[in-house]
């Protein structure tokens, strides 16, 4: 079973882009949906190799359902979903490269690390409690990672209580 990483991806494009990838999403419910934009690998010829082609593909092992999706504005989706290990960056770059502008961030408090992609370029952060000020005060707002360490404190506290 794999850490699951959370993911938003926002992409912004012409209208009839937007409006034909909201009608894709919502066609098959989220999911698979890396298939709008990458053909998978049973469907590419590489069922026998199709770790190392998500890899190279996603950037993550398996195909993702995306679990909520809304229109922004007329030229902007925002997408919801969670990939497993990590965010799919090779993806960003693929959809990047089809004509959207892709903006995305990513959380995974298993591994403690967060970031986010903006304009081809991903910045990436890995914290702990005694680090987390090296993370931007916007990702720790988005993904409540301080209130997270507060919680893993206190429950640290009453275990060492009852013990």
């Amino acid at each position: 079973m794999p850490n699951w990483c959370s993911n938003v991806l926002t992409v912004k494009a012409s209208e009839k882009k937007i409006e034909a990838l909201n009608d894709s999403l919502t066609k098959n419910d989220g999911k698979d949906f890396f298939d709008l934009f990458v053909v998978n690998a049973k469907d590419a010829g590489k069922e026998d190799d199709w770790y190392q082609y998500n890899i190279e593909n996603y950037g993550c092992k398996w195909n993702c359902d995306a679990f909520n999706w809304s229109m922004l504005s007329k030229n902007q989706l925002e997408i919801s979903f969670d990939s497993p290990w990590g965010p799919p960056i090779n993806l960003y770059h693929i959809i990047n490269e089809s004509g959207f502008t892709v903006e995305a961030s990513y959380y995974e408090p298993g591994m403690k690390f967060v970031g986010r992609f903006v304009d081809g370029e991903d910045t990436y952060y890995e914290y702990n409690e005694d680090s987390i000020d090296s993370v931007p005060e916007d990702l720790q707002e988005q993904w409540g990672i301080k209130e997270e360490i507060e919680t893993i404190r206190q429950m640290n506290l009453e275990s060492e209580d009852h013990k």
